[in-house]
């Protein structure tokens, strides 16, 4: 391609992509990327350093709630409030809850909001291992539970990394 002008420094045209400002063509300063450095990292990059000055995405890891890795442009479900019984018998229970939208504007993936882990103990011993299962969906039903006793639960939504 064209070369800078030794005299002035500039260069004709665009930068490159991660360069600029405009004919300057110096490395983008963090949180810029793309040519002429014209656009503003918006991914949750965890450091703006991380930030890809070439093509705005991350070169590693997410800031905390979001994913995936090196897009960093989706945010980790949150479950509202606390999971509600929804039946009962002898011996399982079945509980449900909700999520929150996202507050960013961007499109989450819909199969994010669908896995969920539930833990549960019984709350007569604090030192009863946690037990878990994984769901897909918003409700579930556990089974095999001791009988007249009560028991904690808790749900996390899940999501991966990579």
């Amino acid at each position: 391609g064209d070369t800078c002008v030794k005299s002035d420094g500039w260069c004709p045209g665009d930068c490159m992509a991660g360069y600029g400002p405009e004919r300057e063509c110096i490395r983008c300063s963090a949180g810029k990327w793309g040519i002429n450095c014209a656009k503003e990292c918006t991914r949750h990059c965890k450091t703006l350093d991380d930030c890809q000055r070439e093509d705005g995405f991350c070169s590693g890891d997410c800031e905390y709630n979001y994913y995936p890795k090196y897009a960093c442009n989706q945010e980790v479900p949150k479950i509202d409030g606390k999971p509600v019984l929804k039946s009962r018998g002898a011996d399982y229970i079945e509980i449900e809850w909700n999520v929150l939208e996202a507050k960013s504007n961007i499109k989450r993936d819909t199969a994010a909001t669908k896995s969920f882990r539930v833990e549960y103990r019984s709350s007569s011993n604090e030192d009863d291992n946690i037990e878990s299962i994984y769901i897909s969906g918003l409700m579930a039903r556990i089974d095999n539970l001791s009988k007249d006793s009560i028991f904690v639960f808790r749900v996390s939504a899940l999501y991966s990394y990579e």
